[in-house]
């Protein structure tokens, strides 16, 4: 009887320690290995964008860069974000926003630290807007109405559109998947 008690207390101690080492590695997987998620399934191409405090006819279109800090692929997207920075300070046509959930003046430093001037920096919470892949561009027109969806590192197909779009041409833009 003893010796069952022995092998039932060791094989609650060896169950306790491997689920611990679980909970461990998915936490660890969570927080460094796992691709920033970003509400806003709120946009949707021909809907007004789901966004207070926004001027929208101050401008012809408005651009939204959803990025974090964290993200790779936000990083590995900067040159195009310059470019578009760029392309906006000659032609001054379109509004540059920022959409990030990093917390507090996090994002604001972010952003500055890269030397891209955009027109604002808006911070929302996970919760008050929807899910899309980050980076995302968002499009809307003078009257808040989205007009184009881009997700994640786009191609250079991609980045031709969104220019071309910027620039006037074109029509409602295929929301990627």
């Amino acid at each position: 009887m003893q010796d069952i008690a022995k092998k039932l207390n060791v094989l609650a101690n060896v169950t306790i320690i491997i689920v611990g080492v679980i909970i461990v590695a998915l936490l660890v997987k969570r927080q460094f290995f796992s691709e920033p998620k970003f509400s806003t399934n709120n946009f949707q191409i021909g809907k007004r964008a789901p966004l207070k405090g926004v001027k929208w006819d101050q401008s012809d279109q408005t651009l939204f860069l959803v990025i974090t800090e964290k993200c790779q692929f936000c990083t590995s997207s900067l040159p195009f974000y310059r470019q578009l920075a760029e392309m906006r300070d000659s032609q001054n046509k379109f509004k540059l926003v920022v959409i990030t959930t990093d917390k507090g003046d996090e994002g604001k430093r972010y952003f500055n630290s890269l030397g891209i001037s955009i027109d604002e920096i808006k911070q929302v919470t996970d919760k008050s807007i929807g899910i899309v892949r980050v980076p995302s561009i968002i499009l809307a027109n003078s009257s808040g109405i989205v007009t184009g969806i881009w997700t994640g590192k786009l191609t250079s197909v991609q980045e031709t559109e969104v220019l071309d779009r910027l620039k006037g041409a074109g029509h409602l833009a295929k929301q990627q998947p």
